[in-house]
């Protein structure tokens, strides 16, 4: 049987996330010089309360804030989740922010980089879907649907009935797909995949698949365009995808030369099915 693994280099491990995305966490950082400036009403909250609102914002929203002053920076690195993450997971937080991955807060990117198993099987999970957040084995990313994202033209389609598009109440199908906003990314240049397609130099918006299809379902529309559009090109399921340690409890995480080790073993999901059962049984999760 063929392997159901891919190089890391064919997702966005190798689009140059450390230059794209360089991160200044910690060169900053001086006890001795107090902030010139405050964070405004938030430093009126108590520090639960504001711990809490820390952790309820997106990645890509939090690094924008966290740029504002000296005080915000401080305010964000002080959140220990997301120290955790930007210590053992840099890349992770890189490809998130480079990609604009914007429909999961801090506290549920940290909740899922300490879980060890993919989604969808019960099977190791050594990448992170980042559109919708979720960790997924290199079986199923390959082989479900649910992991090959739409374009916008593509998108469009499940908007529409019997391909004719929904005009009746003046919505036209581009403005039902902003309104019902399904989780999205913004693609990156460069190539992707085993065959190193190029994604070009124009950035395209990769709108969740399965998210597209449960919003068009609880709209009232037809499901008679269900996956009617062209299949994607293959290339585009390695593009919200990166490489993710797995966090313990202690925020430790597994050292990245052992992953790519792994990988490198590891020729048949068979294989991979039957160590990863021998290490972990099924349904224990050590990282928890």
């Amino acid at each position: 049987m063929a392997s159901c693994l891919f190089n890391r280099c064919d997702t966005l491990d190798g689009a140059q996330l450390a230059k794209r995305c360089p991160l200044d966490n910690g060169r900053h950082t001086d006890a001795s010089i107090p902030p010139r400036y405050s964070a405004g009403q938030l430093d009126c909250l108590p520090p639960e309360l504001l711990l809490s609102v820390l952790l309820s914002i997106d990645i890509p929203s939090l690094t924008r804030f966290r740029s504002v002053n000296r005080r915000a920076m401080d305010l964000v690195d002080s959140v220990p989740e997301y120290a955790a993450m930007i210590k053992r997971c840099p890349d992770v937080i890189r490809a998130v922010v480079s990609i604009q991955a914007d429909a999961f807060d801090c506290r549920t990117l940290h909740a899922t980089l300490k879980t060890s198993w993919c989604s969808t099987c019960e099977y190791l999970g050594p990448y992170l879907y980042l559109i919708t957040c979720r960790r997924v084995c290199s079986h199923c990313f390959k082989r479900l649907p649910e992991y090959n994202p739409l374009t916008r033209n593509e998108a469009l389609p499940f908007f529409t009935s019997n391909g004719t598009p929904q005009r009746r109440d003046g919505m036209s199908p581009r403005h039902r797909l902003r309104l019902a906003n399904p989780p999205s990314v913004v693609s990156l240049p460069g190539h992707f995949g085993r065959a190193g397609n190029s994604a070009g130099e124009r950035r395209v918006r990769l709108f969740d698949r399965r998210s597209v299809t449960q919003d068009v379902r609880g709209l009232g529309r037809s499901r008679s365009g269900f996956f009617r559009s062209d299949p994607p090109r293959e290339s585009r399921r390695f593009m919200a995808v990166v490489t993710a340690p797995f966090l313990s409890g202690k925020d430790l995480a597994v050292d990245d030369e052992m992953m790519r080790g792994l990988s490198e073993l590891f020729k048949s999901h068979e294989v991979e099915a039957l160590f990863m059962q021998a290490l972990c049984p099924v349904k224990s999760d050590p990282a928890v």
